[in-house]
């Protein structure tokens, strides 16, 4: 299963969940790939299990199965 993980912002109080969630993916051998300029607030702020691929557009990200975002409304709707 292929994985990529988008956000527009990283709030500092939602750093638990991000890091629980990046080890659920670790510890299932799930493969994840994050929008580059999200990935740069979450090494910022959070202790990621391994280092992860970048995306940067749609075309990056043609073979994955889910879209995670992380965010509010306008994270969604822009994703």
């Amino acid at each position: 299963m292929k994985i990529a993980v988008y956000g527009q912002y990283y709030k500092e109080e939602v750093s638990t969940y991000v890091e629980r969630l990046f080890h659920v993916f670790y510890n299932n051998n799930i493969e994840v790939v994050i929008e580059k300029e999200f990935y740069k607030f979450i090494q910022k702020q959070s202790k990621l299990p391994q280092t992860y691929s970048t995306f940067s557009n749609h075309q990056d990200i043609k073979n994955i199965d889910v879209l995670f975002t992380v965010g509010g409304d306008g994270t969604f709707l822009r994703s």
